[in-house]
């Protein structure tokens, strides 16, 4: 019997996209546009499902060893989403995790060595092994989805992983309750057919995903430089005033805000006498010291060289005073140090809250920076 004879037309496509699929991600690795390292794992999945589906194919052809068509395929397949479940965090850039993985696929092949490959027994484990793999990954990849994108669209991007685990479980059942002979996906039948169509839209979907999720990630990270200041990490000027101008038109609506700012004292000094690496430490330093006092719904912006303001939305003037005074209180219990000179870092807080009638954000801006510049007046590191 040949190849071509009895290898449904699904599987030279699978094996088809696979091919090219790999061959575009790894010039999209080469680029370095995107993640190199998600890339260049997405280019390696595809190679395996490539060569896993080739030998898959091969069962049954003279002078092919079951241990090349069975064992071998099955290990190829394995690996194709153990790779996925494992560098599934680099698209996020963070680290690999191989642990699990590695664990499911050393266990999966120690049972497909010991059972003979012409029992059912061997089929389960091996579409078992794939069962768990899948559901790993969406066990894993559903919680980072989520610190970006709404439950919606995080749950569709998992979607494909989530139907491959379902299909590999009733491949699973299928090979327990059904005749060997009647399992082979080479075998010609409408259940195979459309097993194969669904498998070769998932393996295109899954190369979509991931592409989609690379590219978003790159459009986030553009978005973030237009909006963050490079140096300490709050926002920008014109960022923190795009979200000022928005509490208060929320103020309008009843959503009170109040605002802190905050002015570091004896910068010139500081820059004068260390250095101005120095001054970019100690800016850094002020902003490390203030961030975790704050709520996830305010808001901390740089306006300009060592001038910051705090947006506290629903607080009145007293928990913004309040705020206000822990920060100081912090700088004053650390100890700032620049290649082993000490300096104490000091700050003086201006406090203002939205008023009724304030025509525009403006207004509590200025009596902001008109209370810090009473608490400058007044001797410094104080809350005005």
């Amino acid at each position: 019997m040949s190849i071509g004879s009895h290898t449904p037309t699904q599987l030279v496509l699978i094996a088809g996209l696979s091919l090219f699929a790999s061959l575009a991600w790894c010039l999209l690795a080469k680029s370095r546009r995107m993640t190199p390292g998600a890339a260049w794992a997405m280019a390696a999945t595809n190679v395996l499902l490539l060569v896993g589906v080739s030998l898959y194919v091969m069962r049954g052809q003279p002078g092919w060893a079951n241990v090349l068509t069975y064992q071998t395929s099955s290990l190829f397949l394995l690996s194709c989403f153990g790779l996925l479940w494992a560098a599934g965090p680099l698209v996020s850039n963070e680290a690999a995790v191989w642990r699990k993985p590695l664990s499911v696929m050393v266990l999966t092949m120690l049972m497909l060595v010991v059972i003979p490959t012409s029992s059912t027994h061997w089929l389960a484990a091996s579409t078992s092994g794939m069962m768990v793999m899948t559901a790993g990954i969406v066990i894993a990849a559903y919680p980072r989805l989520r610190r970006v994108l709404s439950w919606p669209l995080s749950a569709l991007l998992i979607s494909p992983y989530a139907l491959l685990s379902l299909m590999f479980l009733a491949r699973t059942l299928a090979a327990l309750l059904l005749p060997i002979d009647q399992l082979s996906l080479l075998r010609q039948s409408r259940t195979n057919m459309l097993w194969l169509w669904v498998g070769f839209m998932m393996a295109l979907l899954i190369n979509t995903q991931v592409a989609f999720l690379l590219v978003l990630r790159l459009v986030l990270k553009l978005q973030r430089l237009t909006r963050i200041d490079p140096l300490t990490g709050a926002l920008n000027r014109r960022a923190f005033d795009t979200a000022l101008r928005i509490a208060h038109a929320e103020a309008g609506r009843g959503v009170r805000y109040s605002l802190v700012q905050i002015d570091m004292d004896h910068f010139k000094q500081l820059n004068d006498q260390l250095g101005h690496a120095a001054g970019d430490a100690a800016l850094r330093h002020l902003v490390s010291q203030i961030r975790p006092l704050l709520r996830d719904l305010d808001a901390m912006g740089r306006l300009g060289g060592e001038e910051f303001c705090l947006l506290l939305r629903d607080a009145d003037i007293g928990g913004a005073a309040l705020v206000a005074e822990r920060i100081r209180q912090q700088l004053q219990q650390t100890q700032w140090q620049w290649q082993g000179k000490g300096w104490p870092l000091r700050a003086s807080f201006g406090v203002a809250q939205h008023e009724t009638g304030d025509s525009g954000a403006d207004a509590a801006l200025a009596r902001a920076d008109a209370a810090l510049y009473e608490a400058k007046r007044m001797g410094r590191d104080l809350v005005r």
